[in-house]
């Protein structure tokens, strides 16, 4: 039983008879198990978390031989290209160079190494968050309005777990803008 306050109950009867068979009664035990079933939600959720963290890794290795492949091929055709079809090569090479970055990202993300800390430019952190976020930011309709500062602001810390916090916050942001 869930109460109007959101705390959740747990409610058992149990008949019981007087042996003399004088009258017959029940017993109500009720116990407060919000707190537990709250423990049992953040197993789950930290469970499916991990498997999506292995499915992206799993994901994040499929994608880079082909990335590999592709761009040890883009170097070999650049040594007979003109100058117009250097650039136009140049931009293909620009956009698998970022798939890769955002491969590479998935995969520090997905294996969080949370022991290494370093100097980290927060803007760069930020940015790398909003890459990764914005497909699901921008299927939703929505758009991220960058406000950051022009120099460096750099702070030692684990950079895989910064990244984490800030697309948690646009995922928050995204929900509950949506709901």
């Amino acid at each position: 039983i869930q109460n109007e306050e959101g705390r959740i109950l747990s409610v058992y009867l149990s008949p019981i008879s007087m042996e003399s068979g004088s009258g017959s009664g029940i017993v109500v035990r009720a116990k407060d198990i919000t707190e537990e079933r709250l423990t049992q939600k953040g197993v789950l959720l930290s469970s499916k978390l991990a498997s999506l963290g292995e499915m992206a890794a799993g994901i994040a290795h499929e994608i880079n031989n082909p990335l590999q492949t592709i761009l040890g091929n883009l170097e070999m055709l650049e040594v007979n290209l003109d100058t117009e079809e250097l650039e136009r090569l140049d931009r293909v090479k620009e956009g698998v160079l970022r798939i890769r970055s955002t491969v590479k990202d998935l995969l520090m993300f997905a294996r969080e190494q949370t022991t290494e800390s370093e100097s980290v430019d927060i803007n760069d952190v930020i940015e790398k968050a909003i890459d990764i976020m914005h497909h699901h930011v921008s299927r939703a309709g929505l758009e991220v309005i960058r406000d950051l500062d022009t120099k460096p602001l750099t702070v030692k810390c684990n950079k895989n777990l910064l990244q984490q916090v800030i697309i948690n916050l646009l995922q928050n942001a995204k929900d509950a803008i949506e709901d």
